[in-house]
């Protein structure tokens, strides 16, 4: 079913306004956001189902939606193109790429299979 989610999404984002959506769910089919990229000071979240990207205020949790910065840790492995930022608060984290530091954008297929070891680390460290 996600070749086709995606598509429609693909299809569908354009006649969405996503700039104001500020809501951690897909604007597009509700989905929870599986990844996240970053570029600079922004963050965009990565939908799990359908892989449509919208942006997402990045002091904040979204999964909790908690803005106080002591509550997150992040994690970087070796390259330090992708990271982990994880709520202390809530217990959970979101996995993503730093889109600068790796010269490229992410790559909605292969990004959160090439990261499955982060996710190692992160359920080691208590977080879901």
């Amino acid at each position: 079913l996600r070749p086709y989610l995606t598509r429609a999404a693909a299809a569908l984002l354009p006649s969405i306004s996503v700039a104001d959506w500020g809501r951690a769910t897909c604007p597009v089919c509700g989905g929870e956001a599986e990844f996240a990229a970053w570029n600079g000071a922004d963050r965009r979240l990565v939908c799990g189902r359908c892989a449509a990207q919208w942006p997402f205020d990045p002091a904040r949790c979204p999964h909790c939606l908690d803005a106080d910065e002591s509550s997150r840790q992040i994690f970087l492995d070796p390259t330090r193109a992708y990271r982990v930022e994880a709520c202390t608060r809530c217990r959970r984290y979101v996995k993503g790429l730093d889109e600068e530091r790796a010269g490229r954008g992410v790559l909605t297929a292969y990004d959160p299979i090439a990261t499955i070891p982060l996710d190692a680390a992160a359920a080691q460290l208590g977080f879901e």
